[in-house]
């Protein structure tokens, strides 16, 4: 109804970004069609999954123009988005020290399957307020991590409360999964080999850092609940160091996930279906064809190839904006990231998480922002009267 809200409406869809990620997607859905007709297997599961993102980008773009309306910075985005994972980090730690109260409420909107975590992680995932609590959440975390390591690097001097920052979205990872500490390690040696970063300031941060960790394992042990210090001790840390308690007991650095993972790997493929695809996307019993979590392995089982060349490409043209600024590195960092983790779930291409995020990202940076020129003219005149 809101004449200017409508323009920057229909304006957004002719921006170059949107209009190209949006052709592609449908070009992506019509194509992935293709592999079930050609093989007669009727599944259309895949398909059905994009269509799926087509409604969230249409939906994204509704959010895109209160951005735009707002005229809301990259910047501020950027700190947005690591904001809500600070603040779900905390969801997480409350959920977590009173699991029979509110944890049993945070779980009733995230419908959490603690069967489909493999290893200690049943008992310290799945506590937070968000659609997925598992690869998903753990994925954009990583994401998070590396918007967060942007505003390290643009900081003329690294303070405490930044450092604490990072510490709660890498304590957050703890609970969504260990999927997010590739993140965090791409995001921190991009720091130590950043020529933006002096030296003093790395040694200076590293130094911080230690104080801050020093600091909240003191109050875990002094301030927290009994049952949340219990936790921690018996199924937070081994789980999260699950391959160092491993390589201790039986001599071999391994962890219950990544065992599956391996064992995903050296299944006995068709090297037809590699190559060609099969046009069988999940199974009869709703899991995925041959049982394979990887989204490079899902993806050429069923289309091949081309297929999943052409989702690395759309993947490609979601995550890179169409100008370049000193800050183009972080999407550089976050494609590499999803490119590692497709080794290990479906990433590219068709992961909501890593859609939706990306999809913000390169929109706000590449939105043109609005000049407040009252703003500008009383500058102009105060700046005037100072010379006069």
């Amino acid at each position: 109804m809101n004449k200017a809200w409508l323009f920057s409406f229909l304006r957004i869809w002719g921006t170059k970004f949107i209009r190209r990620a949006f052709i592609f997607q449908i070009f992506i859905i019509g194509f992935s069609g293709i592999f079930p007709v050609i093989y007669r297997t009727a599944d259309f599961s895949f398909m059905k999954l994009m269509i799926t993102q087509l409604v969230h980008f249409v939906c994204a773009v509704f959010f895109f123009t209160y951005i735009d309306v707002k005229n809301v910075s990259f910047d501020k985005v950027v700190k947005s988005f690591i904001l809500i994972f600070v603040i779900q980090t905390f969801i997480e730690l409350v959920a977590t020290s009173f699991p029979s109260s509110i944890g049993k409420f945070v779980r009733l909107f995230n419908h959490f399957d603690p069967e489909s975590v493999i290893g200690l992680g049943d008992r310290v995932r799945g506590y937070a307020l968000s659609a997925a609590t598992t690869y998903h959440l753990s994925l954009v975390y990583g994401v998070a991590f590396i918007l967060y390591i942007k505003t390290l690097v643009e900081s003329k001097k690294i303070k405490f409360r930044q450092l604490i920052t990072g510490l709660l979205i890498v304590v957050g990872v703890f609970f969504a999964g260990r999927t997010g500490f590739v993140g965090i390690g791409i995001g921190c040696i991009y720091f130590l080999i950043s020529l933006k970063v002096k030296t003093r300031n790395k040694f200076s941060a590293i130094a911080k850092l230690l104080v801050s960790i020093a600091i909240i394992i003191s109050l875990t042990l002094t301030v927290a609940p009994k049952k949340f210090k219990d936790m921690v001790v018996d199924y937070l840390i081994p789980y999260a160091f699950e391959f160092i308690y491993q390589k201790l007991d039986s001599g071999k650095a391994q962890t219950a996930s990544t065992n599956q993972l391996k064992e995903m790997w050296h299944r006995d493929f068709d090297e037809r279906e590699l190559i060609f695809g099969s046009g069988k996307y999940t199974t009869d019993d709703g899991r995925y064809y041959m049982h394979v979590d990887p989204g490079i392995l899902r993806h050429l089982l069923y289309g091949g190839i081309l297929f999943y060349l052409l989702l690395v490409f759309y993947q490609m043209i979601i995550t890179f904006p169409l100008k370049k600024r000193t800050d183009y590195y972080i999407f550089i960092l976050i494609f590499i990231y999803f490119l590692f983790m497709d080794f290990k779930g479906g990433t590219i291409g068709m992961n909501k998480f890593a859609f939706a995020s990306t999809l913000l990202l390169g929109f706000s940076y590449t939105r043109k922002e609005k000049i407040d020129f009252s703003k500008t003219v009383s500058y102009k005149r105060t700046n005037s009267f100072c010379s006069e």
